[in-house]
């Protein structure tokens, strides 16, 4: 099949050789060796897929350090009045309503967000780098539910307002938590006014419709900072929600582990497979290993021709299972997506390397037992035994 081969060195040809002269044995090492990669990929794949998901909604999407309460009404001197607090870099005002979208497929109760057009606390990955002047943008999720797509009408009803508004579908963004509807706050009071029946915007600030979020400045000592605006007159409450990102990371402990195991089992089921390979086939060609050894094959070269066939089979075993692996660990993680969690695979590359470097790692050990048994052969006794 491959000509150059022809030219190398005997001792290159043999490892060859010895793959061929038992091929279901083989096959069923290059098989195993792909499913324990696929078992560590799928394992691996969950660890990336939820590091990178929550990283991505606490630190690119949901910017803010904390959500501000109050007990009046929210206007510009109240968030003046945070913004100037110790330790807080920028405050903003934000509407936050429950909401129900009317498509020609049917309905989609939400929550409703408004932001200011030049936002710093919240990160949208759009066409605009932001939110349009006009219209809604929404999560990706709800196309399909309500059937609209990018430019369609959407009727827009708020029960705990009793009114109603038609709008368009001026975006969507893909985010991993919850399947929310945007707008510019400017926009939004516009169309909250024009509403059937029209909504003041003095009742847009109430308490229970708006807040503020803050972000900190870098450095600052968040439990101070939260005191600090906790204690400002007209503030009820202050949500932590880095704390929020640091409780999640906690709660995570028990699935790490649990995903540790997965991953013990892969390496262990590739030690295995891969020792067991190499025991019978040891067993089988001590005849052959004492022959080379009686016509001045060193010991070390021996070990290479070991090492070296068996890391060929790895090798071989390593390449579909990382195809498949990456493919079964993407399925794994779209089984647990919804129209509120998008738990799609974000698996870094780092990981497809050192799980391929793991495989090769876990062949070498594997092969130290062998080449053991090799280098105690009784040279002079397998030779006699031959020849009787």
């Amino acid at each position: 099949i491959l000509p150059v081969l022809s030219r190398a060195p005997v001792r290159y040809r043999i490892g060859l050789r010895g793959i061929g002269r038992h091929r279901t044995r083989s096959a069923a090492t290059v098989g195993g060796v792909a499913l324990a990669i696929i078992l560590v990929l799928v394992s691996w794949g969950m660890i990336d897929t939820v590091e990178n998901l929550l990283d991505r909604n606490f630190n690119q999407i949901s910017l803010e350090d904390a959500n501000v309460v109050l007990n009046t009404t929210v206007g510009e001197p109240e968030v003046a009045l945070v913004e100037a607090a110790p330790g807080v870099s920028d405050a903003e005002p934000v509407i936050g309503v429950s909401v129900s979208a009317r498509g020609p497929d049917g309905t989609y109760a939400s929550q409703l967000e408004a932001y200011r057009s030049d936002t710093v606390v919240h990160g949208f990955d759009t066409a605009q780098g932001g939110l349009p002047a006009d219209g809604v943008v929404v999560g990706k999720a709800l196309g399909p539910e309500i059937g609209v797509s990018l430019g369609d009408d959407v009727e827009l009803s708020f029960p705990t307002l009793g009114t109603t508004f038609t709008t368009t579908i001026a975006g969507f963004v893909d985010e991993p938590l919850g399947t929310l509807v945007y707008m510019d706050q400017a926009a939004f009071q516009r169309s909250m006014s024009a509403a059937d029946p029209p909504v003041p915007p003095e009742v847009l600030a109430e308490p229970s419709i708006s807040l503020i979020k803050a972000v900190f400045d870098e450095g600052a000592d968040r439990a101070e900072a939260i005191n600090t605006v906790e204690a400002l007159e007209p503030v009820a409450v202050v949500v932590d929600t880095r704390g929020l990102y640091e409780m999640f990371q906690d709660f995570l402990g028990f699935f790490y582990a649990f995903v540790g195991i997965m991953l013990a089992f892969g390496a262990v089921m590739a030690f295995a497979l891969i020792f067991n390979t190499i025991s019978v086939n040891v067993a089988e060609r001590e005849g052959e290993y004492a022959t080379m050894r009686a016509n001045g094959l060193s010991q070390r070269k021996l070990a290479s021709l070991i090492t070296g066939e068996n890391l060929l089979l790895t090798a071989l075993g390593i390449i579909p299972g990382l195809i498949v692996g990456y493919a079964a660990a993407a399925v794994f993680m779209q089984s647990y997506s919804s129209d509120m969690f998008a738990f799609n695979l974000d698996m870094n590359t780092s990981t497809l390397v050192f799980s391929s470097l793991a495989m090769l790692a876990v062949a070498l050990l594997s092969v130290l037992p062998a080449i053991r048994t090799v280098r105690r052969l009784d040279i002079a006794k397998v030779v006699r035994e031959r020849s009787a």
